[in-house]
């Protein structure tokens, strides 16, 4: 299995509320930039792949989030399959963004992965999408297709991971090859319940 150097950073922090209670109070990604931004992202142009999913636990969008941030500058979006909007179907093409006015680019249509002119303009690439850890979903094979392409240029990918919905303990179903194509770029089972950032690396 083709192995490749990334510098992947993922930023989830689970705190319990009380010993004597199963009361858990869970920091997603997004939610810990509000602590500071990552050093690695420091001063950097930062493209973003994200869906309507890509929210803090207040509800704010990170493309919000991030273009507000005056110690980074947020360049690019990168649309996976169903779009920034999570509302399009069959594949996708490239657009702008009506609130920022940035330029999204398409992961689910002539390519799923970040191309060196997509990325011509980008220090740093920041993954948040919520994946349910079942193959049939699209987004873990698209981060893993970005995480090549940040090797590829040499830049950090940053994971704002956050809990798989499904307990992050259930792995289920047939051991699928990997396809060159969406959903499985890489081999993994039917349920795949740990983390994305988790699942990708141990699937590389």
């Amino acid at each position: 299995m083709r192995k490749f150097c990334a510098c992947l950073c993922t930023l989830a922090v689970i705190g319990v509320a009380s010993p004597l209670i199963a009361q858990v109070h869970v920091l997603i990604g997004a939610d810990k930039l509000a602590d500071g931004l990552p050093p690695i992202l420091a001063g950097k142009r930062v493209g973003l792949i994200t869906n309507h999913t890509g929210r803090d636990s207040r509800g704010t969008p990170t493309i919000d989030l991030l273009a507000a941030r005056k110690d980074m500058k947020l360049v690019a979006l990168f649309a996976p399959e169903h779009g920034i909007r999570g509302v399009a179907t069959g594949r996708i093409n490239d657009e702008t963004d009506q609130k920022t006015g940035l330029p999204v680019h398409s992961l689910f249509g002539a390519t799923q992965k970040p191309t060196p002119a997509m990325l011509e303009n980008v220090d740093a690439l920041v993954f948040d999408i919520q994946d349910v850890g079942v193959r049939a979903y699209t987004y873990i094979s698209t981060l893993g297709l970005a995480m090549q392409a940040a090797a590829e240029k040499k830049i950090p990918i940053v994971v704002l991971d956050r809990p798989d919905p499904f307990g992050g303990t259930n792995c289920q179903g047939n051991f699928a090859r990997k396809d060159r194509v969406l959903p499985r770029a890489y081999p993994m089972h039917t349920i795949w319940a740990p983390p994305a950032s988790s699942r990708l690396s141990t699937s590389l």
